[in-house]
């Protein structure tokens, strides 16, 4: 008797919870070619990111091993170091693109003049984000 007073209870209150509406058949909005190369830089950008940070890591362990003699130890921490130094470019140029767009647009331009160097997958996308990103907004926000 009490449950199925509480489901009776429950079956009225549905529809003030959450009313039914009808499905929208409507197309979804189309996104601007802009906004697609910057969301797809974006998340290039986080998986070189990514790439850059596990190879940091393993080459920082495969440094500390025993057998390593110290002057080969020298090198691989200085590879180390650049890499250190290009993943803070690229977690700072991400914040940059998403809280000061203004901001982001010079950091991505200057990141992508370095990732030139870094190939294959740095200059790849260094040449697309030259070449495609933040084209549009730099005449609108002169």
């Amino acid at each position: 008797m009490l449950r199925s007073g509480i489901s009776a209870a429950l079956a009225r209150q549905r529809y003030h919870i959450m009313p039914i509406e009808p499905l929208s058949y409507a197309s979804p909005p189309v996104e601007s070619a802009r906004a697609r190369h910057n969301r797809i830089y974006t998340a290039l950008l986080i998986a070189l990111t990514l790439f850059c940070a596990m190879g940091m890591t393993s080459l920082f362990f495969l440094s500390r091993v025993a057998t390593m003699s110290p002057e080969s130890r020298w090198p691989i921490d200085m590879v180390i170091g650049i890499y250190a130094l290009l993943v803070a470019a690229m977690i700072t140029t991400l914040i940059l693109r998403g809280v000061a767009p203004r901001a982001g647009r010079v950091a991505t331009m200057s990141l992508n003049i370095v990732l030139l160097f870094l190939f294959p997958f740095g200059t790849a996308l260094a040449i697309y984000g030259l070449l495609k990103v933040d084209k549009g907004e730099a005449l609108a926000g002169t």
